[in-house]
């Protein structure tokens, strides 16, 4: 999706300044070879922030600017970023909110999926059956933009979306604070309907081509599959979601 100017920012001082506001940005392109002072605070706030950078070289940067900006050449300084079109939650508030109101955690993980059509489908499933929040990789997961966010519908901004580091650390961290991590898998040797949904619980989604990560699927309390008829040996990730989460829905209103 083309970006437009009011999507972007650049320049040290501009880039910084935004950091510290709080404002939300989605990626951060740093120009190769650039280190030290402004450079390095850019990095720092980050890292902090859990906001990508991108190191680019310059023409990178120019190609996406000087479209956007009448007269042509720009003196962005090496730095350039985008803004987010929402505003991430945080893992621990989120968390909070649901243990106050005395439910149990019902968290959505998303492992290594890269479709925006995808994610916005899984958002839509998310927010129809209940699901506290979506949780994303900074790496090797879909960008949520304008794009994913229409392919959702709009519900990409009506559920909270928790960006993370990494999803191993994450889940390490969920585990600690009691909650079941439970992924699909076509592996699986359990069906879905003979797993326990009532309980604080995250659901680990894996890309359709490879599924869930090694890694991920190893530190998984419980696997399950979607029985099917052999017809078809795997459904679509956006379809399997609104089947697990339909099933979660069911098993915790069950007099609906």
């Amino acid at each position: 999706m083309a970006l437009k100017k009011r999507d972007v920012f650049f320049g040290k001082d501009t880039t910084l300044e935004l950091l510290n506001s709080g404002k939300s940005v989605d990626k951060i392109l740093i120009m190769r070879g650039k280190h030290g002072g402004e450079y390095s605070e850019i990095r720092e706030l980050c890292a902090q922030k859990k906001i990508p950078i991108n190191i680019v070289p310059k023409e990178k940067i120019n190609y996406l600017l000087n479209p956007l900006i009448p007269g042509g050449y720009i003196d962005h300084q090496g730095v350039m970023g985008i803004f987010s079109p929402i505003e991430y939650a945080n893992i621990d508030d989120i968390l909070h909110s649901v243990i106050y109101k005395g439910k149990d955690v019902n968290l959505v993980l998303l492992d290594n999926i890269t479709d925006v059509r995808n994610v916005g489908a899984i958002a839509r499933s998310a927010l129809a059956f209940g699901a506290d929040a979506l949780v994303v990789p900074i790496k090797g997961s879909a960008q949520i933009n304008h794009e994913s966010i229409k392919a959702s519908a709009g519900t990409l901004t009506d559920i909270p979306i928790c960006r993370e580091h990494d999803l191993k650390s994450t889940i390490e961290y969920l585990k600690l604070n009691g909650i079941a991590i439970i992924g699909t898998s076509l592996k699986g040797k359990v069906s879905i309907q003979d797993i326990n949904f009532r309980k604080p619980m995250a659901l680990v989604l894996g890309s359709e081509g490879e599924g869930m990560s090694p890694e991920i699927e190893a530190l998984c309390d419980e696997i399950f599959v979607i029985p099917m008829t052999g017809k078809v040996d795997s459904l679509n990730v956006s379809v399997s979601s609104g089947v697990c989460m339909y099933e979660i829905f069911n098993q915790r209103n069950e007099t609906f």
